[in-house]
């Protein structure tokens, strides 16, 4: 069993599909399992444990959109010579790019009449308010796979575990610590700063979290999130 997953954008999506991810390797342990992923997201799941490979499917959010990608997404799909394509998009050229893949069963969202390019669809009221990681599960669960108990979950490796702990201490922060990440919503080819949590928001929710933990708050993010850092802290 060959079975392909298609998520290329963005960061949190994918990382909240790593619930699905769980639910698909429970239900196939024997399977060969491939993401392709965007160059932008792929460090959230390249060392996954549920995976066996990524496609790095570029930078762009949409790698379909233009016929020069368009065609070379549907030839790197057709590569991998899947049985089942698991696809979490709810553009219609994904749609598309699925029913050119030759892939014989095909699973995804349909969102408003743009899953027609699936053979199995998991249909979603666009205007209903639902978890994000709930409507992934729904993909899997359309494919007659129990989801029971299955959760967004990101791998740290050792080392990277031990890198943080020594910056921390060399930072002197507490052993009891709080970790408050203010941004988000950014990702090539799509902005989205409506997903943001107010910054005082955040700064008062950071505050009631550290009085009652009696715990540090630590600030993260990229070099361009420092205005935002900033406003939080």
């Amino acid at each position: 069993m060959r079975i392909l997953l298609v998520l290329p954008c963005c960061i949190g999506d994918v990382i909240l599909a790593t619930a699905a991810l769980r639910a698909l390797r429970r239900a196939y342990p024997d399977a060969r399992i491939v993401w392709a992923v965007g160059a932008w997201s792929k460090a959230a799941v390249e060392h996954h444990p549920d995976l066996d490979a990524v496609l790095d499917c570029g930078a762009a959010a949409l790698p379909m959109k233009s016929p020069g990608g368009m065609a070379r997404f549907v030839q790197m799909l057709r590569a991998e010579r899947a049985d089942l394509l698991v696809s979490w998009v709810r553009s219609p050229w994904m749609s598309v790019a699925a029913l050119l893949s030759g892939i014989p069963t095909r699973a995804g969202i349909d969102s408003a009449g743009r899953g027609f390019g699936y053979t199995v669809r998991a249909g979603i009221d666009p205007q209903a308010a639902r978890h994000e990681a709930e409507i992934y599960l729904d993909v899997v669960r359309a494919l007659g796979i129990d989801a029971a108990g299955c959760l967004a979950n990101v791998p740290v490796l050792d080392a990277d575990r031990q890198a943080m702990r020594a910056r921390l201490k060399a930072a002197s922060i507490s052993p009891d610590y709080v970790v408050v990440h203010p941004g988000g919503g950014r990702n090539p080819g799509m902005t989205l700063d409506v997903k943001r949590y107010p910054p005082e928001h955040l700064a008062a929710l950071a505050e009631q979290i550290a009085e009652r933990r009696r715990a540090d708050v630590v600030l993260i993010g990229a070099p361009n999130d420092a205005p935002l850092v900033e406003s939080v802290a």
